[in-house]
């Protein structure tokens, strides 16, 4: 419109060539901007493309590590059924020991006897004896695959499981020793 108009001023002026030359230059500039407008818009969709692309390899992603959790989610679940089952297992053990020994056969009568078999023999008990004893009043799992010099378990206390890992390396036998002592009730 004002390109229109102005053409016309410049027709009823009488220059003829001047505005002709003008509108060609007015021309070029507009079609340069028109020119330079798509370039950037073709930029832009490109860009939008990209992104777009980037979002959906993202949100693509994402999705699978949601089911990758939710299956280490289901896992996870199953393995703290299992331990709560465990759990309650070495808590009725623990509260009721005559009923563990029982399932277990003679249990700590047997190993008096064979207490009172070795002393009567050599006049000291032997180290297998001392562990079997341990491990009926002390309330621990052995991990018995723990390497050469390393002590694993969990011990079952009166309020809670406290798993136990320790290393030659890092305490004295003496220390290692005397805490594990620590742990067994005195009530027994």
């Amino acid at each position: 419109e004002e390109l229109s108009q102005e053409l016309l001023r410049e027709l009823s002026s009488g220059c003829t060539e001047e505005l002709l030359r003008r509108g060609l230059e007015r021309r070029e500039r507009l079609d340069t901007q028109l020119l330079d407008t798509q370039r950037k818009a073709r930029g832009v969709a490109e860009g939008l493309a990209e992104a777009e692309a980037q979002v959906l390899q993202r949100f693509q992603e994402a999705q699978a590590d949601v089911q990758r959790l939710q299956g280490r989610r289901q896992e996870l679940d199953t393995e703290l059924e299992r331990v709560q089952g465990s759990l309650s297992s070495a808590r009725d053990k623990t509260q009721y020991p005559g009923a563990a020994r029982g399932r277990r056969g003679s249990g700590i009568p047997q190993l008096e006897r064979h207490k009172e078999e070795e002393e009567e023999e050599h006049g000291l008990p032997p180290d297998v004896y001392v562990a079997q004893l341990y491990y009926e009043i002390s309330r621990i799992d052995w991990d018995c695959s723990a390497e050469p010099g390393r002590i694993r378990g969990i011990h079952y206390g009166p309020d809670i499981a406290v798993p136990l890992d320790m290393h030659e390396a890092q305490h004295s036998g003496t220390f290692v020793s005397d805490y594990l002592w620590g742990l067994v009730p005195t009530e027994w």
